[in-house]
């Protein structure tokens, strides 16, 4: 892949290894974008899989939310870079409103391994969002497409993007029943 003219534009790369243009900002956003045909907005991220930020190939980039982007990179991180943000941290004074305000937070709730499981797993049993538009579960639109994402092993994995929501709601059974089998929840298709 020619990173410096992709589709006829010029790009240049940044100091932090990135491929920018002007007008499109980063490239291998610019790319998952112009392969889906879907918009990625500024909670997500496009993460490349075998982290060399100017690998901006179909088959490197990964759709994932912030925080999956946050939790990938804590646990890929060495022992020097933690040390380094935890001594970073020290000192860091937080008012007594922040503090009752975390310590409430936490009334009531279990923080073990099976709790986290079963919020992660939720998703086999569960239904639609209240708020969900398209009343299907794992579609969202996006743009004028109607987005299929699905969490597969705490990773969100991008089914592509459709022309209605039954058509996005089809392709999210299918491989809901290819993960878990036929006790998952499906989305209910009438036509």
């Amino acid at each position: 892949m020619d990173n410096k003219n992709y589709d006829e534009m010029l790009w240049y790369q940044t100091s932090d290894g990135y491929w920018r243009n002007k007008k499109h900002g980063r490239q291998h956003t610019y790319v998952y974008e112009k392969l889906t045909g879907c918009k990625v907005f500024p909670h997500q991220v496009i993460h490349h899989m075998d982290g060399d930020r100017s690998n901006n190939t179909a088959g490197n980039l990964v759709y994932l939310t912030k925080s999956q982007h946050a939790y990938l990179h804590s646990k890929t991180r060495s022992k020097e870079t933690k040390e380094k943000l935890s001594i970073a941290n020290i000192g860091k004074k937080r008012s007594e409103e922040t503090k009752e305000k975390m310590s409430n937070s936490r009334i009531g709730k279990k923080r073990s391994y099976e709790t986290n499981e079963k919020i992660w797993c939720g998703h086999i049993q569960n239904g639609p969002q209240k708020n969900n538009l398209s009343g299907y579960k794992g579609v969202c639109q996006s743009g004028k497409k109607w987005a299929v994402q699905i969490n597969n092993n705490k990773v969100r994995e991008y089914l592509g993007c459709y022309s209605t929501p039954l058509e996005a709601a089809i392709i999210y059974n299918q491989r809901a029943k290819e993960l878990w089998g036929s006790e998952t929840y499906q989305n209910i298709i009438e036509r």
